[in-house]
C-alpha cells in the first residue's frame, strides 16, 4: 500500500536541508524510496511512498509537534531568538560559572603578594611550604621522608602560616 505525502516535510532553512530520519528504514528499497522521496520534495510534487515510509515521516511531524508544545509551555527561549546581526544569542548570555575581570585581577594581586611574602621566608621554611602547597605532599609524607616526627613538621608549618600571616597583613 502506498500513501500521499504532502509537501510539507520537515524543512530546515537554517541548513536549507529536509531533514528525514532514515534509521527507521530496513532494506535498501526503503532507502531508495527515501532518498527519491528527498529529490522529489525539492520539485514540490506530492508522491508516492510505502506505508513504512510515510509512518517514520508521521512519526517525526508528531514529535516535532510535541516537542514545539512543550516549549511554548514551558516558556523556553531559543538562543536564536536573542541574535542581533552579528552578534549571536549564546554571546549575549551572561556566564555565571566564569570569574568576572574583576575578580581576576584581585586573585592575580593575591597570588604576587603571597609568592613575595613567600620569598622573604627563609630558605627552610620556603622549602616546606612550597612542598605542601604547590607540590602537593602531605605531612604524613614529608614525615616519612625527612624522618622527622609527624608533629614537629605540623608545628613548623602551623609557625610558617602565622608567619606568613604576618607578612601579608603589613
Amino acid at each position: 500500500m502506498r500513501f500521499l505525502l504532502p509537501v510539507c516535510l520537515v524543512y530546515d532553512p537554517r541548513t536549507s536541508v529536509l531533514n528525514f530520519d532514515f534509521t527507521k528504514i530496513q532494506n535498501k528499497e526503503d532507502l531508495r524510496n527515501g532518498r527519491e522521496l528527498l529529490h522529489n520534495h525539492q520539485r514540490r510534487k506530492k508522491i508516492c511512498v510505502s506505508e513504512e515510509v510515510y509512518s517514520v515521516y508521521r512519526q517525526m511531524r508528531r514529535q516535532e509537534r510535541t516537542l514545539v508544545e512543550k516549549d511554548s509551555r514551558n516558556f523556553v527561549l531559543k538562543y536564536e531568538d536573542f541574535a542581533d546581526g552579528g552578534v549571536t544569542g549564546e554571546e549575549q548570555i551572561y556566564d555565571f560559572l566564569q570569574p568576572s575581570v574583576e575578580e581576576l585581577a584581585l586573585t592575580n594581586i593575591i597570588y604576587r603578594k603571597l609568592h613575595k611574602a613567600i620569598e622573604m621566608l627563609q630558605q627552610d621554611e620556603r622549602e616546606l611550604i612550597t612542598a605542601i602547597y604547590f607540590q602537593g605532599y602531605s605531612v604524613h609524607q614529608l614525615a616519612k621522608e625527612s624522618g622527622t616526627p609527624y608533629m614537629t613538621i605540623s608545628c613548623r608549618k602551623a609557625r610558617i602560616l602565622c608567619k606568613l600571616k604576618k607578612i601579608l597583613e603589613n
